[in-house]
């Protein structure tokens, strides 16, 4: 009896000691104040009437999200008719909430913003970034006349919560440039929203960021395909290259919705940006010195509206200088913006909302069009929608020479 029990105590005892099986860690989403490689930042300014596709592509980017390497995290601010919301995800942990504010943001509002991306920046810290904005959009234009309500140039904030309106504060080009410069350097911006891909735009940015990606025209609604793109937005060192050609792939191969044909981008690097301008200025001031107007038969545009007082015509710079230049000065000329611009994606045809049907290259050459468009100032401009004297407080103004023209 005393034997076993001797053989019972050492058979309890040997149980006890065994070791506890160690619990599975909790991964937090986004491991705050861990760096990571890549944080990737996609601002949605949602609270407008592009409300109805936030689901959608919040479900594309929790499925890129899989896809993503060990060392990236996408963090994405939204802002719709819901809430104003910080959702992140890693390959290990899905697209979750962390963060509900308890009053509704106004996205489009500088100080807002730069408190956002600020609590985004300091809470996920990476050695990488890239910044995506989310919007309605229409390159560096807006309006001073105060008896509009609406301003355009990026973002719509309605206020509201409403889920239709587009009645509300929008953010000039200048500010968002501000706003930037109080932020970490990003390797690149990606523009999902409409008409950003314009020469003003990219400029006025070039100290805040490597490389601009957008459209210089409409794109659609769905926008980026981001369960394909987000892997390549967080590469170890991310390829412009390879994101634009997917997001312009997705739609001009037919994989996108059918009704939108095709999309038009390109890739705008910033350190060669000032190389343009200097290029540029002495065709400009001959072009427009005087105030005279260069001639725009067969020139591309993106936005061929000429009644409308929110949008300009968007003409392509490219296009503009093949047209109007000799043929010596253009290749030279054509040399210098390549290399600010090397990669140019151009459907034939894609999709307008605001010509209800598809728009289509107008020039003889697609080849000579360079997917960044530029502002052409014009008499019809001067009471109507004020566009050339508010022209006068972006850098490219003075930067290509427009300040030497009289306009």
């Amino acid at each position: 009896m005393a034997a076993l029990a001797m053989l019972l105590s050492l058979s309890a005892c040997d149980k006890n000691d065994s070791p506890t099986p160690e619990p599975e860690p909790v991964i937090q989403p986004g491991e705050p104040g861990v760096v990571f490689n890549n944080t990737l930042i996609i601002y949605m300014a949602g609270e407008n009437s592009l409300a109805r596709f936030v689901d959608a592509d919040s479900i594309e980017i929790a499925r890129g999200a899989m896809r993503l390497p060990d060392s990236a995290r996408v963090v994405v601010f939204i802002d719709d008719a819901k809430s104003s919301r910080i959702c992140v995800a890693t390959k290990k942990a899905p697209l979750q909430t962390v963060r509900t504010f308890p009053r509704n943001i106004t996205s489009t509002d500088s100080t807002e913003m730069l408190g956002v991306l600020n609590e985004i920046f300091t809470t996920y810290p990476a050695r990488r970034y890239g910044l995506t904005f989310w919007s309605h959009a229409s390159g560096w234009v807006l309006h001073q006349n105060p008896s509009q309500v609406r301003r355009r140039s990026y973002g719509i904030d309605n206020g509201k919560r409403d889920r239709y309106s587009n009645n509300g504060i929008e953010m000039e080009i200048t500010t968002l440039a501000g706003v930037l410069q109080h932020l970490p350097h990003t390797d690149y911006i990606l523009f999902d929203a409409c008409f950003m891909q314009c020469v003003e735009v990219a400029y006025e940015l070039r100290h805040v960021t490597d490389w601009v990606i957008g459209s210089p025209a409409e794109i659609p609604g769905d926008g980026a395909p981001y369960q394909l793109m987000l892997p390549l937005m967080c590469a170890k060192t991310p390829d412009v290259g390879a994101i634009a050609h997917c997001y312009h792939d997705y739609y001009n191969s037919g994989v996108g919705h059918d009704t939108y044909y095709g999309v038009v981008l390109s890739t705008i690097r910033t350190d060669k940006l000032d190389a343009l301008a200097a290029a540029t200025k002495p065709h400009i001031v001959a072009l427009y010195g005087d105030r005279h107007e260069a001639l725009l038969d067969d020139v591309q545009r993106y936005c061929p509206r000429d009644d409308d007082s929110y949008y300009t015509e968007y003409y392509d710079l490219a296009s503009l200088m093949y047209r109007n230049l000799a043929a010596d000065d253009y290749v030279q000329w054509r040399t210098v913006f390549d290399t600010a611009v090397p990669h140019v994606l151009c459907s034939e045809n894609w999709y307008t909302a605001l010509l209800g049907s598809s728009h289509m290259l107008t020039v003889d050459d697609a080849a000579h069009t360079g997917a960044v468009s530029m502002f052409t100032p014009g008499v019809n401009f001067d009471d109507r929608r004020h566009w050339n004297d508010t022209y006068h407080m972006f850098e490219w103004y003075r930067g290509a020479g427009f300040d030497q023209t009289g306009w």
